[in-house]
């Protein structure tokens, strides 16, 4: 209503497009065969059968869909526009955008919970740093692009993913609450250039005629990440929790029976029910070691696969510069 007198509609004309049926199931199989084997895994093991059924099935359909979407001309995923260093950063830092908002939303509110012992108001109150770093840094985004440029940029918004993953490893039931907010600061801060600036760098690469499908792919990547992410997030909290749980009942074995074993293995499953259990007794001292053991394999996941995305990037800039 405000802007239909300066914006003027885009019209693209003597263009079809018809939906890429065959690329989303594919897609679909793909993201369901491994989330489904990484989900399965953590009941049944790696060497169950349909844990290795999912998993195949994810493989073969990532492969196939990688080859039917290079030969079709109006493909879900173009593949191809991966081969642009500014379309490529910013797919990276979608897709860590992606797995970072999935997984820090899912832990972090337990950790401030089940470890803190915070109210949900009151963490709430804490994790509210996060959107108002995104809604802060958004409006600078603009001038960032201006003064480092759109793959600098990106290149910025990964180094903050990496320092707030980091600073994460190092949450402890006795954190100071400057050193959360801070934290979640810098991950809000990479948020918001992981929601804006890949926009920009995909619309800016393949230009304003396949702006759309480009913003399409953004988009996928992001909620690539965010599921994908999670679920090795979780197979990587279950089994450091576990071990580190495992350890324990081994030290203490004369003081913790089996049944309590298996209660404290539900609690790791299932950490919200840890709520319920007094804060001073000495299971839930077991339990809080093992799920700060297991949200600590986390964060050291996130900080590597951080870094390699990090330097993917960084690497792709420096091999573009030797070609030209």
């Amino acid at each position: 209503m405000f802007a239909f007198k300066s914006v003027k509609e885009s019209i693209v004309k003597h263009i079809s497009r018809e939906l890429d049926w065959l690329g989303m199931l594919l897609l679909a199989l793909t993201m369901g065969g491994v989330v489904m084997s990484l989900i399965h895994s953590q009941a049944s093991g790696w060497l169950n059968v349909l844990t290795f059924i999912y998993l195949i099935v994810g493989i073969i359909s990532g492969i196939i869909l990688f080859k039917v979407e290079r030969s079709k001309i109006n493909p879900l995923i173009d593949f191809r526009d991966f081969s642009n260093l500014m379309f490529y950063a910013g797919a990276v830092l979608c897709f860590l955008a992606g797995v970072l908002s999935a997984v820090a939303l899912f832990f972090d509110p337990l950790y401030l919970q089940v470890i803190r012992g915070q109210s949900p108001e009151f963490s709430g109150f804490v994790l509210f740093a996060i959107p108002i770093a995104v809604f802060a840094v958004a409006f600078i985004v603009g001038w960032l692009i201006h003064q480092l440029g759109i793959v600098n940029t990106i290149i910025s918004g990964l180094a903050l993913a990496i320092l707030a993953c980091f600073l994460q490893i190092f949450f402890t039931s006795a954190t100071p609450l400057w050193y959360i907010i801070i934290t979640f600061i810098c991950l809000g801060s990479m948020w918001a250039m992981g929601n804006t600036v890949p926009l920009i760098a995909a619309q800016t690469a393949v230009g304003s005629s396949r702006s759309s499908v480009a913003t399409g792919t953004m988009v996928t990547m992001f909620n690539i990440g965010g599921s994908i992410g999670l679920a090795i997030a979780v197979v990587v909290y279950h089994f450091t929790g576990i071990r580190n749980l495992k350890e324990v009942f081994q030290m203490h074995a004369q003081q913790i029976s089996s049944a309590q074993f298996s209660q404290l293995e539900k609690l790791i499953s299932n950490p919200a029910q840890s709520l319920q259990l007094p804060m001073d007794t000495f299971i839930h001292s077991v339990f809080s070691d093992a799920f700060m053991s297991g949200f600590s394999g986390v964060m050291w996941f996130l900080f590597g696969i951080s870094i390699l995305m990090f330097l993917s990037v960084l690497m792709f800039k420096i091999l573009k510069k030797q070609a030209i």
